[in-house]
């Protein structure tokens, strides 16, 4: 990885959760109105990428990882929804 991308994810450890599901949040705008569906497939992702960190070494779970994921989550079908309404208007 990039030195700057590795420094911003040490400051940043938490946050960095949160970037992938604003991306997936946008992608998902794009597909309908759905949103407690995605937000609750989003939940279930988080959570199987933060049990999967039990297994491995000098990783482990954190109920705050979980929480910026959604909020990233949350954050990207938001991003999205202005997206396609300006683009629809």
């Amino acid at each position: 990885m990039p030195a700057g991308l590795v420094q911003w994810s040490n400051e940043y450890g938490r946050l960095r959760t949160a970037v992938p599901f604003v991306l997936i949040g946008i992608v998902l705008s794009f597909f309908g109105n759905n949103y407690k569906k995605y937000l609750f497939g989003m939940l279930v992702l988080v959570i199987v990428a933060e049990v999967g960190q039990l297994r491995l070494p000098n990783r482990h779970f954190d109920w705050m990882d979980i929480f910026y994921g959604v909020l990233g989550g949350i954050l990207g079908m938001m991003i999205g929804r202005i997206i396609v309404f300006l683009n629809y208007k």
